[in-house]
């Protein structure tokens, strides 16, 4: 954890803050295996029956192992420090400055040849190699707010939130560091490579990250008659600029988030290419050129949104017989949770007998086919159903499907039922692959949830 590292007080250092760790690991790799195995090999004992000193086709040997036993190591140490203040009282600036300094005991020093150049031959040289490495990066940004007025009905205004935010990280080139490289006439190697620290950084990047932020913010008047704020759209879009390569520009990225509570939300990403492609006479394949699109190409889409409905119990006639159950999951968690082999209790909401979650996935991919350009597209729906049968039976209908290819990639049925102090629970898995049951019935106290019957089969698990 990072600590301020003057304490506390109201002075510019004061806001300096630091972190430093240290670690060490270790492996070893033990084997032993034969060069040639039932093959024989100089050096190798065998029983000379013939007496002539020599090998001959038909005596026995016995292969010699070669130990392959490895043990590598190594220790870093890294420590941050970071400022973080307002300049102008409205622009945050955090300057950092990461350093990490690691160690090895082993190293890789390959043969020469008489030209000077690298062989594939190498030794391991047991000595100590230290290196220190690290980055610094200097990091500004704000917001900006802006309201508007929209009294209708409830709604009293609309709130914009602009934050954009610049980053410049700095790691430098140590590829003219003679104690970490090895060189030849044309080459160099790193002796790091292959470490358990990792290898050395041999390329100089600058990089600027642009961010862009928009919060959409509404304020209205609730049923108590207090205002309240939700966040109904946010829009973030990122790129970044590196001076060291030949396309300087990455991709655009880009992703739109709206809510509406209790009634559906869409997630839309997007990927941007600015630069234009042409055809390279050598490939016969597209190529990007360092030359500027007049608006950026999309190469990815992704669409999804979350619907959730419910039907209410006839006449409005409330069950009080169950202890109320509070929803707390969203929908990612009840899909992970209806897919698992794991017994649960499907969740209905008060007064309803039943509930569904939809989940609709689009998504576009290009890909270039020598001078072509093409889309793959994927098209998805995941359906959960929650059906309250009687007072004491509960089911689960869970599926999905491939609206492309028109079929069903996999579904399932789950039954639920309370009895006294157990719980039974069966799954069923009807067709495909992974076809099969699952059958619990197990003690409700959560401390003896190990007392149980269990049943199950099909080819889901291995029968």
């Amino acid at each position: 954890n990072s600590f301020k590292i003057f304490g506390e007080g109201n002075k510019w250092y004061n806001k300096i803050f630091g972190s430093a760790s240290s670690f060490g690991t270790g492996t070893q790799k033990i084997g032993f295996y034969a060069k040639n195995y039932s093959e024989y090999d100089a050096g190798e004992v065998f029983v000379d029956e013939n007496d002539n000193n020599s090998y001959d086709v038909g005596e026995v040997f016995i292969d010699d192992k070669i130990d392959t036993t490895y043990f590598d190591s190594g220790i870093s140490h890294t420590m941050n420090l970071s400022y973080s203040n307002k300049i102008f009282k409205w622009i945050s600036l955090t300057p950092s400055v990461n350093l990490k300094e690691s160690w090895i005991f082993k190293y890789k020093k390959y043969e020469l040849d008489e030209n000077d150049e690298f062989t594939d031959e190498f030794n391991y040289v047991k000595s100590y190699k230290r290196r220190l490495s690290g980055t610094v990066s200097l990091s500004m940004g704000t917001k900006l707010y802006g309201i508007i007025p929209f009294s209708v009905g409830r709604i009293n205004s609309f709130r914009h939130t602009l934050s954009p935010n610049i980053t410049f990280s700095y790691l430098p080139d140590l590829s003219n560091k003679s104690s970490l490289f090895q060189r030849s006439a044309t080459e160099i190697r790193d002796y790091f490579s292959g470490s358990i620290v990792g290898s050395t950084p041999a390329t100089l990047s600058r990089r600027y990250s642009l961010s862009i932020r928009n919060d959409f913010q509404i304020k209205y008047e609730n049923q108590s008659g207090n205002f309240e704020k939700k966040n109904f759209l946010n829009w973030t879009l990122n790129s970044s600029y590196n001076p060291d390569t030949y396309l300087k520009w990455s991709k655009i990225n880009s992703r739109i988030q709206a809510l509406i509570p209790n009634l559906f939300d869409l997630d839309i990403s997007m990927i941007h290419d600015p630069y234009k492609q042409e055809l390279d006479p050598n490939s016969g394949n597209l190529v990007s050129i360092n030359t500027f699109e007049s608006f950026p190409r999309l190469t990815y889409a992704s669409f999804s949104t979350d619907l959730g409905l419910s039907g209410s119990q006839y006449l409005n006639d409330k069950d009080t017989s169950e202890e109320s159950i509070v929803d707390t999951l969203d929908f990612e968690q009840k899909m992970s949770m209806h897919q698992s082999t794991k017994p649960y209790t499907p969740v209905i909401k008060e007064g309803k007998v039943w509930d569904a979650g939809l989940r609709l996935h689009y998504t576009l991919q290009s890909y270039t086919n020598q001078n072509q350009i093409g889309w793959n597209k994927t098209f998805w729906v995941n359906s959960d159903i929650n059906i309250k049968l009687t007072e004491s039976w509960k089911m689960t209908y869970s599926s999905r499907f491939d609206l492309v290819e028109n079929r069903i990639v996999n579904h399932s049925l789950y039954l639920f039922r309370p009895l006294h102090c157990w719980e039974f629970s069966f799954k069923w898995w009807p067709t495909g692959n992974n076809k099969g049951f699952l059958l619990n019935i197990y003690v409700k106290n959560p401390d003896l949830r190990d007392v149980k019957i269990k049943s199950s089969g099909g080819s889901f698990f291995g029968l």
